[in-house]
This record gives C-alpha cells, sequence and structure tokens, in this order.
C-alpha cells in the first residue's frame, strides 16, 4: 500500500514538473513570434542587395490580372510581403498607398479566404498576389512578416525593411535611391560600392 501511494505520488511530481515546463516552453515560443511579427529577427539570409531580384508571377487577387517580375522595370518599385496571420501586417495593409515615383505590389501568404479579406483592405490600383504555397516567399528567402523588399529598375535588390507604417515604406524607397540607409530606424541593407 505504501508503495503504491509513494508511486502514484512520483507520477504526480512528474506530471506536475512537466506541466511546467510545457507552460515555459509555450511562453517562449509566444514571445518569439511577438518578436518575428515587428520584424525584431533579421534575417541574414536574404539576398544581398544587388543581387538580382528572383522571377516571381502570380495572378492579382483584384483584377485577375497577371504579375511577373517584370512590373518594376522602368521605374522600379517595393514588393511588399504580408502574412494575413500578423497583426502588423493587418494594420500596415490599410495604410498603404500608391507613390507616382515607384511600383507598389503586395505577396500575401496565407489561405486564400484570408488573403482576400487582405485585399479588401488594400487601396485599389495596389495589386496583390497570392503566395499560398510560400513559392515567391522562398525565392526571396523572407522569414518573417511585414517585409518590404525595394526592387530598383533593373530588376535588382537595393534594400529591405520591415515597415509598419506606409511611412517606412516611402522612407526605404527613398532611402534606397538616394543610396543612404539607417540600418536601425529603417532595416535595410545597405549598398557596397559596385553592387548599384
Amino acid at each position: 500500500m505504501t508503495s503504491n501511494l509513494f508511486t502514484n505520488v512520483m507520477l504526480w511530481v512528474i506530471v506536475l514538473l512537466q506541466g511546467s515546463l510545457l507552460l515555459v516552453l509555450v511562453r517562449r515560443v509566444g514571445e518569439l513570434s511577438k518578436i518575428a511579427e515587428v520584424g525584431g529577427l533579421f534575417n541574414v539570409d536574404l539576398l544581398p542587395p544587388g543581387s538580382r531580384a528572383p522571377r516571381f508571377e502570380g495572378v492579382d487577387q483584384r483584377s485577375g490580372k497577371q504579375l511577373r517580375t517584370e512590373i518594376f522595370e522602368g521605374s522600379g518599385g517595393v514588393l511588399v510581403f504580408l502574412a494575413a496571420d500578423c497583426s502588423v501586417c493587418k494594420s500596415l495593409i490599410t495604410k498603404l498607398h500608391l507613390r507616382d515615383d515607384m511600383t507598389l505590389a503586395v505577396v500575401c501568404v496565407g489561405r486564400a479566404l484570408a488573403c482576400g479579406r487582405f485585399s479588401k483592405s488594400l487601396a485599389s490600383g495596389i495589386p496583390i498576389i497570392l503566395d499560398g504555397a510560400d513559392d515567391i516567399v522562398s525565392e526571396f528567402r523572407i522569414s518573417s512578416f511585414p517585409t518590404a523588399v525595394v526592387i530598383d529598375r533593373t530588376k535588382r535588390i537595393r534594400a529591405y525593411g520591415h515597415p509598419k507604417s506606409s511611412e517606412e515604406i516611402d522612407e526605404l524607397w527613398l532611402s534606397a535611391n538616394a543610396g543612404t540607409f539607417d540600418l536601425q530606424n529603417a532595416n535595410s541593407a545597405p549598398l557596397g560600392e559596385g553592387n548599384v
């Protein structure tokens, strides 16, 4: 009888320890996801500035038109990667606006239904591509959201950023074209000599 009591007590102690460890693990994962969601985990595996932007194609979820990398030829622009389950992305998509001096396009990562809701929040004239299989995200090596990629008129990557507002996208675009970067504020990767 005493051994059964001892065994039961020990089993409950083990169960409580495992539960405590699981709780700590869940909290840590939650903290890391919050950091990643606001762009705190900058991906060092991104394609280097100056490299050719990967070819991509997709269908604009609103117009049904086929979109390709060539949309950036001539003027250049910004390709914004958003995740349908990212709270910062949900806020950012309502603030995006067009500029006369650049092309702006959005790549939505997630289920078609959730990305469809995103497209309703987006200003007219800005194309949104569904990347349900993460093909475009993988080609650009994007690992956190939101991420903005500045692509120049020759389809080369100029800079990266993790914008939380449309103004930050504008700043990233302007600094990439002026050749000035503020890594702390814009999270952009500076171009070295000869990378233009």
